[in-house]
């Protein structure tokens, strides 16, 4: 089905009209979305170049950091240098006085080993004394273990004895009270 328009010129005219106000007005947002973008591109580049600038002063900033540091060691090694000839020089003047410091040595270690036999000896003497201590200790502990054993193997003969005089004191007063007893009774009987 086709769609017949019929259009009169000054319509034709006007449509065109509107046609071509609608390409400019595109072609207006089209340059403003174009610079917008451009602007934002010239902007981000702007940004990394920055960025990149920055990163730029940090590695020459570190760098320099290196630089100074390897400088301080390098003087520090210097200082160094100077200081380990400087004792180079004292060992050397030092060298000259081993002879007698050695046979301060000797002397010493002589004493040092009369020290340590006399030492030694001490110690002897004071573990012979202490096994004595100890030996002593362990009889004066047998002593007395066997004078408490006999204390109480008396005490136990003493209650068995004073146990047995009481029961036989007992049975002589039962037996003395029975015929006495039978004394008084048997008086009473032939009494009666």
């Amino acid at each position: 089905m086709p769609f017949a328009v019929s259009l009169t010129p000054p319509q034709i005219a006007a449509l065109i009209a509107v046609a071509f106000l609608g390409f400019l007005i595109g072609a207006l947002i089209n340059q403003r979305l174009t610079r917008q973008r451009w602007e934002q591109l010239k902007e981000q580049n702007a940004q990394e170049n920055l960025a990149l600038i920055n990163e730029a002063h940090a590695e020459v900033a570190r760098l320099q950091d290196m630089l100074d540091d390897k400088t301080d060691h390098s003087n520090h090694l210097q200082n160094k240098i100077e200081s380990l000839i400087s004792q180079l020089s004292t060992a050397e003047t030092k060298a000259d006085r081993v002879y007698t410091v050695e046979q301060q040595l000797v002397d010493a270690q002589h004493r040092l080993m009369e020290s340590q036999l006399n030492l030694a000896k001490s110690n002897a003497i004071q573990q012979t004394i202490l096994v004595k201590a100890e030996t002593e200790q362990k009889s004066l502990q047998d002593k007395i273990a066997l004078l408490e054993s006999a204390e109480e193997r008396l005490k136990l003969q003493f209650e068995n004895l004073a146990n047995r005089i009481f029961d036989e004191r007992s049975e002589n007063f039962k037996q003395q009270n029975v015929s006495q007893m039978d004394g008084v009774l048997g008086r009473i009987k032939t009494t009666t």
